[in-house]
């Protein structure tokens, strides 16, 4: 029988490390092919003609070079650019642990582990780990040492695996910081158990994960898709980035806009008060806030002021990108007076998880994808013990 992968319950990335970066040729002419590939798919995802050499002449000089310098054709369809994906910035894969269920219906967090083959879950825990085991596991002679179902149970009870880090991603969703510890682990088995069993996958908890092609039948290392394993976990080191990023006149307030008001005629959001539509925001995607702003004049104009776009930032970029906080503390960072819709547009543009994604965010924009991916099973779980709501969907 063939094998077969399990993913993680909550990013469906890979619940392993991989002996070494499946990343492809360093060679610079192997790069260019691979970057002009990545970017042709790139521009056709986003349904833009392409005026750039045909897929014929790329192909045929990559296959050229492919035997030129002996590097494998296979290789090069399924690997990483070498330039985004390195041993460094996969290393969080390696920590992983899974919710599971032992006699008498007791949930318990695994010990560190790892994904094995045919859809098991190997808990191995170290000597540290022996000595602080959840007593929730099953006993036996080697307690702790496990060999678990993923997603389906066979001879034992079924688990959930997940990276560590995606892990604290959840807590942070639900409770507003990493704390892991305040997680109820029944209550959260039980909501992944009904996302699962709705979804009937024996490989992965059945959440929208985005546009990612890795997740087949095994793992694959989709070129384009880097930002799927990048490392999401904190870093402190971005504000500075963005900040040397940054011009004086690039948040600058508009000149004037121009007065729609005689084109409307009727509009049922007229009476609406500003702090309703406050109220509501959080509760809408950022696609549906702007197309509400689209479709009503007033409401445009109730939200056209400092206050709301900087209550957009806190609510729904702030939640899963903290580093920033202080670029709004800082008289400097976004120049005197900026618009602070633009300072939200540019930074939900520079951090929106995609095909072919690269340069300094592209670990910010796989965490934006995993806090986006886990809103059902936090709003589920939430539904199953008192707490606070959870952050919506960005």
């Amino acid at each position: 029988m063939a094998s077969w992968d399990c993913y993680c319950a909550l990013c469906g990335g890979p619940p392993w490390v991989m002996l070494r970066p499946e990343v492809g040729s360093a060679d610079p002419e192997a790069l260019l092919l691979r970057r002009a590939r990545i970017a042709k798919k790139k521009r056709r995802l986003a349904g833009e003609p392409d005026v750039h050499e045909s897929d014929d002449e790329n192909n045929a000089r990559a296959k050229e070079l492919w035997e030129e310098k002996e590097i494998s054709e296979a290789e090069e369809k399924r690997s990483y650019d070498p330039e985004l994906i390195t041993p460094g910035n996969i290393e969080w894969l390696r920590m992983c642990h899974c919710l599971g269920l032992g006699p008498k219906a007791r949930v318990y967090l695994s010990p560190p582990g790892y994904y094995g083959d045919y859809g098991v879950f190997c808990i191995r825990p170290n000597a540290e780990d022996l000595a602080n085991l959840d007593p929730n596991l099953p006993g036996g002679p080697r307690r702790g040492f496990l060999d678990v179902d993923c997603y389906t149970k066979r001879n034992t009870f079924a688990c959930f695996p997940f990276h560590t880090t995606c892990y604290e991603i959840l807590a942070r969703a639900i409770f507003g910081n990493p704390d892991t510890t305040r997680i109820d682990k029944y209550a959260m088995y039980m909501a992944m158990q009904q996302i699962q069993v709705a979804s009937g996958s024996r490989q992965h908890l059945g959440l929208d994960y985005g546009e990612i092609g890795g997740m087949d039948r095994t793992w694959s290392s989709v070129p384009g898709e880097e930002y799927s394993v990048h490392d999401p976990r904190l870093r402190p080191d971005i504000s500075r980035t963005i900040q040397a990023m940054l011009s004086p006149q690039m948040f600058a307030q508009p000149s004037c806009l121009p007065d729609l008001s005689p084109k409307v005629h009727n509009d049922p959001f007229t009476t609406l008060p500003y702090d309703i539509i406050v109220m509501v925001t959080p509760y809408l995607s950022v696609q549906d806030i702007f197309s509400l702003l689209q479709a009503s004049l007033p409401i445009n104009k109730l939200t056209n002021s400092p206050n709301f776009w900087q209550w957009m930032i806190r609510v729904h970029i702030l939640t899963w990108f903290p580093e920033i906080e202080d670029l709004f503390t800082s008289s400097e960072a976004l120049g005197n007076d900026p618009d602070f819709k633009r300072v939200f547009l540019w930074l939900f543009s520079v951090t929106k998880p995609e095909f072919g994604m690269k340069g300094p965010f592209i670990g910010i924009a796989n965490r934006r994808r995993i806090w986006n991916a886990i809103q059902p099973l936090a709003l589920l779980y939430l539904d199953k013990i008192p707490g606070p709501t959870p952050l919506q969907e960005h």
